[in-house]
């Protein structure tokens, strides 16, 4: 027992893992969509890519396996949005047509779960739950991911508008999530058990959990980490940047990444873009 001991405590630390890059090319005539909404997610193992593209004229999800070259249409997904995996891995969910639904990414027919008219991203805990923002202005809900009627979780505290881009922490045991209003969000963790709530960054939006046991969240079109108790749920360091360029919306704050459990990191290259609008006439027989 002594010479084991002594041996792990003088044996020499692990290598950092190499780190690897690469850029996934869609398929000539497709194009992203929905960029403004949550339009790429990662399964929890890293061996799965979804997102929300355009091909011809039928917005739909994509599926792409890592060790593969080529990503599926997924039929039964038309109009999908803010698309999530479920912890296994086995079922996508997604917001399409005003409702919450979900979809096994091997194929077969989507099922509603619970109404959702204008969803601010959701979260598939392991516990059986989604948590989720049914509309653009209004606190987290939450519904059993075999459906049904859907449940309140958060209330909006004063002056804020909103709750959005939900994460559970591992264990399902605590949510983090962007709150405020749309021009002014923070990055906050609230307990469901305990219905304590603690503001964990000022300025930030989409927080995410990094198994380096980092919180992750993006300011300006920037990623960035600062050190994480998730048990605590306490910050215990200082924030850097991981990665600039990652494309986020002045609009609602949504940024485009997700992260995976084994440390993989995808998302959509770009930056801070405003919704572009323009003028137009319409007469009175809609031309």
């Amino acid at each position: 027992a002594a010479s084991g001991g002594v041996w792990l405590l003088t044996r020499p630390a692990p290598a950092p893992r190499a780190v690897t890059r690469t850029v996934i090319n869609l398929p000539p005539g497709d194009r992203l969509a929905a960029l403004d909404r949550s339009a790429v997610a990662i399964s929890l193992d890293g061996k799965q890519i979804a997102y929300v593209a355009t091909r011809g004229n039928i917005q739909q999800l994509f599926l792409r396996p890592m060790d593969g070259l080529e990503a599926r249409p997924i039929a039964g997904t038309e109009g999908a949005v803010n698309p999530f995996f479920s912890p296994d891995g086995q079922w996508l969910g997604f917001f399409a047509g005003g409702a919450l639904k979900k979809i096994l990414v091997s194929g077969g027919a989507a099922l509603n779960l619970t109404q959702a008219a204008n969803s601010r991203g959701a979260s598939w805990g392991s516990q059986g739950t989604i948590v989720f923002t049914p509309t653009t202005a209004a606190p987290f809900q939450q519904v059993l991911d075999a459906g049904g009627a859907s449940q309140p979780l958060t209330r909006l505290e004063k002056g804020e508008t909103t709750h959005r881009w939900p994460e559970f922490l591992p264990g399902g045991e605590a949510v983090l999530f962007a709150a405020g209003t749309v021009n002014s969000l923070q990055i906050a963790v609230y307990s469901p058990a305990t219905g304590e709530r603690r503001t964990l960054v000022l300025s930030g939006t989409l927080p995410r959990y990094a198994p380096s046991g980092h919180l992750i969240y993006v300011q300006q079109g920037t990623l960035m980490a600062v050190p994480f108790d998730a048990e605590r749920l306490e910050i215990t360091g200082t924030p850097v940047p991981v990665v600039e360029g990652v494309l986020q919306s002045a609009a609602n704050g949504i940024a485009n990444y997700s992260i995976s459990a084994d440390g993989s990191l995808v998302y959509i290259s770009g930056g801070i873009e405003a919704t572009q609008r323009k003028m137009v006439w319409v007469d009175r027989k809609g031309v």
